[in-house]
């Protein structure tokens, strides 16, 4: 047995060291305390006219800070209550994913980084620990993840990619979308710590229109805007629906539900088992001065959401579905097309703000909003 554990793995090891370079792509991404990579190695080497056949992965780690807006009966937080102490809507906690799968292409690139449609499997994992703190509301719920969770689930689904970026403007053109089943059952390790059994199912799509571009001087972005929008729906069901289920927005790349996709709302505010969103933006790129690969710009958006909770978790009838609606403007700084920094402020239309404030001055974005 050690003897073809040990022919495996040398097998392995000369397998990865004789593949060629354009065989293995690595994502890396910015948390605030934390980082996410993401490599992929794909069993052949991509051409232009061929599908793609691709083993994904994920680890994903920080410390983060979290939103959580119910009091103990279910109701949301009175904005008297968050003025008297702002720290009972959050806590800390120590996040990390894992995600090992299968992603197929069924109609091959041409000339995007990807294959135009794909189909994808894999397995998610997912364990959270929260720092206890007797002033959070988290704390004072009933939810079985205040001791910590530890869940996993089965996503799949299929992609369709047709945006291709302009390296030295950054204007991105085309559409692209994604419908996904998410299934979590009890029996995978979803009972060890924390209590998981639900199903979710999710559809988004993005475009990207060019608008204006002045042609670049020595490979430096003079002036550049296009149009972007974006929309999203997640509806989830199942006995035990954990709080970062009805907090987000699922498919391959997770995100926050109504609260955080509209922003000036705060992630984690207006969790539901239904929740839908779209974004409109005009993003504006402004002379690279400094260096070519540091690129300004401006964004001016307009977010909306809906959220209907199915399970009814406030008492407050009125507070399990509403319509949200935001608009703001920011500016922002792509540094070397590795990460992007935006700093928004936000006017809130409708629902008030965590204090009753309709005006949000300042808040930061890691990487645009979609």
């Amino acid at each position: 047995m050690k003897r073809a554990l040990t022919v495996l793995v040398f097998v392995g090891v000369v397998v990865a060291l004789g593949a060629q370079p354009s065989q293995w792509e690595f994502g890396f991404g910015p948390r605030i305390i934390g980082a996410t990579v993401a490599p992929r190695y794909t069993l052949q080497v991509p051409t232009a006219d061929g599908v793609e056949t691709s083993i994904t992965g994920l680890l994903s780690g920080a410390y983060q800070a979290s939103g959580y807006y119910r009091a103990p009966d279910g109701s949301y937080a009175l904005p008297a209550d968050v003025l008297a102490n702002t720290g009972i809507i959050s806590y800390n906690r120590a996040d990390f994913t894992w995600e090992l799968g299968v992603l197929q292409g069924i109609v091959p690139r041409g000339d995007v980084l990807a294959d135009a449609a794909s189909v994808f499997l894999f397995y998610r994992g997912h364990y959270q620990y929260p720092f206890a703190d007797d002033d959070a509301l988290f704390f004072q719920s009933n939810l079985p993840e205040t001791a910590g969770s530890l869940r996993g689930s089965f996503v799949s689904g299929v992609a369709y990619n047709r945006v291709t970026q302009n390296r030295t403007t950054r204007v991105r053109d085309g559409v692209q979308a994604e419908v996904s089943i998410e299934w979590g059952p009890s029996f995978l390790h979803n009972q060890i710590v924390g209590t998981a059994d639900y199903g979710r199912w999710n559809a988004r799509a993005a475009g990207f229109l060019p608008l204006y571009e002045l042609a670049p001087l020595e490979d430096r972005n003079r002036l550049s805007v296009y149009a972007a929008g974006f929309a999203a729906v997640d509806w989830a069901t199942g006995p035990a629906i954990p709080e970062t289920i009805r907090a987000s927005i699922g498919g391959r790349q997770v995100r926050s539900a109504t609260g955080g996709s509209v922003r000036g709302y705060g992630g984690g505010r207006f969790d539901a088992t239904f929740k839908s969103v779209a974004n409109a933006e005009l993003r504006v790129g402004l002379p690279a001065i400094v260096l070519p690969a540091i690129v300004p710009g401006l964004v001016i958006y307009t977010d909306a959401g809906y959220y209907a909770d199915g399970a009814a978790l406030s008492p407050v009838p009125e507070e399990n579905d509403g319509f949200l609606l935001s608009s703001g403007v920011g500016a922002s700084i792509d540094l070397f097309d590795a990460a992007v920094l935006v700093f928004y402020t936000s006017y809130l239309w409708t629902e008030p703000g965590n204090t009753g404030e309709r005006w949000v001055p300042f808040a930061v974005g890691f990487g645009f909003h979609f």
